[in-house]
């Protein structure tokens, strides 16, 4: 094994170049152009790749790379942008490009074939993947200002997705546990100052989310086996959608083979969904999803709990400040609940 460490730093507007490639066939290549950037690459195993380009002033590129065949790239342009890339293992890809002043961005891969990639345009945005075992995919994009976004998995065949269009949005997505396996989250941000967080453990979890308005907040949190916040692989569903402003939508399944849905349109609605038990999957009525909630106006509340097996809830709710619950436990259950106007008030408990 052979170890390859350079330090590179360009200064005074003047242009950094460098190429190696070692008897181990590692492969490191630097570009700066600009003042007082810094570039550091190390490299142990074979056949491994590292390339950094960076621009303008202040500019801080690091790779740490141990095994075989991993490749890192890092891209950064304009002021105080710092990128750090440290794998582990065989076959991991990271890539990360930074455009604005003051962004960070960190990869950590430990395992086989990983890949993470990360783009981040604006300035003091922060996103940060840590990935381990195998075959784990991440992607994180965010435009604007101020946003921050983190993905941590463990476990096999993840993926997470996240995109934030704005500015100071916020998005977490966290996979995790050495039995979890085939996992998928999403979550779709536009707007400003919007919050999702999405946690998963266990087998064939599904979550999507997705949010257009200002201060919205979106969590979902799963824990079990096949539960689907959202049919994505049958109707590219997500797990909850909200428009406007002030929204707050959560769902919590625990169990097995259980789906949610929740849509909010409007100003200071709060849905909250909890599954608890199996099979609450729509089945009984012949629907897509075990809870199904819809909110349209401003102020409006629903809450929806199923425990046992195999129930059924659908509400809608149109207006202003209404309120609605639902309770179930037992089996086979189906509750409808519509209001329409100002100020109502429904509640239905099922045994």
């Amino acid at each position: 094994m052979k170890k390859i460490s350079i330090f590179l730093i360009a200064c005074m507007i003047a242009t950094g170049l460098c190429t190696i490639a070692a008897a181990d066939s590692n492969v490191a290549e630097q570009v700066q152009i600009g003042n007082r950037n810094d570039a550091y690459i190390e490299q142990t195993g074979t056949e491994n790749q590292a390339y950094q380009n960076q621009s303008d002033e202040f500019n801080t590129a690091t790779v740490y790379q141990i095994g075989t065949g991993n490749i890192a790239q890092q891209q950064q342009t304009v002021y105080g942008n710092d990128a750090v890339i440290d794998q582990d293992g065989t076959a991991n890809s990271a890539v990360q490009e930074q455009t604005g002043d003051l962004n960070m961005a960190t990869i950590y891969q430990n395992g086989t074939g990983n890949y993470a990639d990360q783009y981040q345009e604006g300035s003091s945005q922060i996103a940060y993947i840590e990935q381990s075992q195998a075959h784990n995919t991440a992607y994180q994009m965010q435009f604007g200002d101020g946003n921050i976004a983190e993905i941590k998995q463990g476990g096999q065949f993840n993926m997470a997705e996240q995109l934030q269009d704005g500015s100071k949005n916020s998005a977490t997505i966290d996979q995790k546990g050495t039995a979890s396996r085939d996992n998928l989250a999403g979550q779709w941000q536009i707007g400003e100052a919007n919050t999702a967080a999405i946690t998963q453990q266990g087998a064939e979890n599904t979550a999507y989310q997705y949010q257009e308005g200002t201060a919205n907040n979106a969590d979902i949190r799963q824990n079990g086996s096949r539960n689907w916040a959202g049919d994505f692989f049958f109707n590219v569903q997500p797990g909850q959608e909200q428009y406007g402003s002030g929204n707050s939508a959560a769902i919590n399944q625990n169990g097995m083979d259980n789906r949610a849905y929740q849509y909010q349109d409007g100003t200071g609605n709060v849905s909250n969904i909890l599954q608890t038990g199996n099979a609450h999957d729509g089945a009984v009525a012949g629907a897509s999803f075990g809870a199904e909630t819809y909110q349209y106006g401003e102020l409006n509340q629903a809450f929806v709990v199923q425990n046992d097996t195999n129930n059924y809830s659908y509400a809608v709710q149109d207006g202003v400040a209404n309120y609605s619950s639902q309770t179930q436990s037992g089996s086979m259950n189906i509750s409808y609940l519509s209001q329409t106007g100002i100020g109502n008030s429904a509640v239905c408990v099922q045994h």
